[in-house]
């Protein structure tokens, strides 16, 4: 009885769950990878002036 209890409340809603946990896991990794690039970029955009005085030739 206590199996039968514990499969119908914890299994069962979890595995109607699961596709909705495994989407937002999903998509967090593509938020966290946009957000990444995002920094990257603004960090390459933030230092050009100083990647320009130390690789280009100076006249």
């Amino acid at each position: 009885m206590f199996f039968a209890f514990l499969f119908a409340n914890f299994i069962v809603p979890f595995a109607i769950l699961s596709p909705l946990f495994a989407n937002i896991e999903l998509l967090f990794a593509i938020f966290m990878l946009i957000l990444n690039f995002q920094t990257f970029t603004r960090a390459i955009g933030e230092n050009a002036h100083q990647i320009d005085e130390r690789f280009l030739p100076q006249n």
